[in-house]
């Protein structure tokens, strides 16, 4: 028998049928495939979660110490600003190779409350300067550590459990150091926070601490 159907015409013929066959399939496929199970969803964006909020704290770290390079006055504000650029410069790196890994998008700056602090110290110049930073840093590097310790804890990837676990250690020698600074710099109870040093004020009109935002001596429960 001769075959009456050109063969260009089966061919197409048959490529219709499969491109119908595939859209059929195609959402049945996808009916198919079950949802990650909400506690794998909760432990990723517990995951995004810590590594945005350490990378952002990072950031607002190596901003201050950058500019402790023009405004600070004493010498072990330079010389603890010059450590936390080495130190959470290398930290920052490192967690920015750890977002990029599980797809986790990489903050650009710092939160809105530390971008605040970072204003305030580009106005303040010399001992003024090395008050505010010294307390700022003390307060920041107890949120340091207790993150980088959530992290070791509760991070579901096991390279985010293992960076908290490292970092813990040198954050909690930043926390002593940061606090020796700080004492150092501004015992309790000085006076207004980042007054000019040749300010004098009497204590009745001196501004209340709780309204000395963004840092202050009421912040990290001290005594009036």
């Amino acid at each position: 028998m001769l075959n009456l159907i050109p063969r260009k015409t089966v061919r197409a013929g048959a490529l219709a049928f499969l491109g119908v066959a595939l859209l059929i399939a195609t959402p049945l496929y996808a009916q198919n495939q079950s949802p990650p199970p909400e506690g794998d969803i909760q432990a990723l964006n517990l995951d995004a979660m810590l590594l945005q909020e350490a990378i952002q704290r990072g950031i607002a770290e190596l901003e201050m110490a950058r500019l402790a390079e023009t405004r600070a006055e004493a010498e072990p504000v330079r010389a603890f600003a010059k450590r936390m650029l080495e130190e959470h410069g290398r930290l920052n790196e490192r967690l920015t190779q750890a977002a990029r890994a599980i797809g986790v998008d990489v903050p650009t700056g710092p939160n809105e409350n530390e971008a605040a602090v970072i204003e305030r110290l580009k106005t303040l110049q010399g001992a003024a300067f090395d008050e505010v930073y010294s307390v700022g840093v003390a307060q920041e590097h107890m949120r340091h550590f207790n993150l980088y310790a959530r992290m070791a804890g509760y991070a579901s990837e096991p390279d985010l459990r293992q960076i908290g676990k490292e970092v813990s250690p040198v954050l909690e020698q930043h926390q002593v150091a940061a606090q020796a600074l700080r004492v150092d710099i501004r015992p309790i109870a000085q006076g207004p926070l980042g007054a000019a040093p040749e300010q004098t004020v009497e204590p009745s009109k001196m501004t209340p601490q709780r309204e000395q935002a963004p840092y202050s001596d009421e912040a990290e429960g001290a005594e009036p």
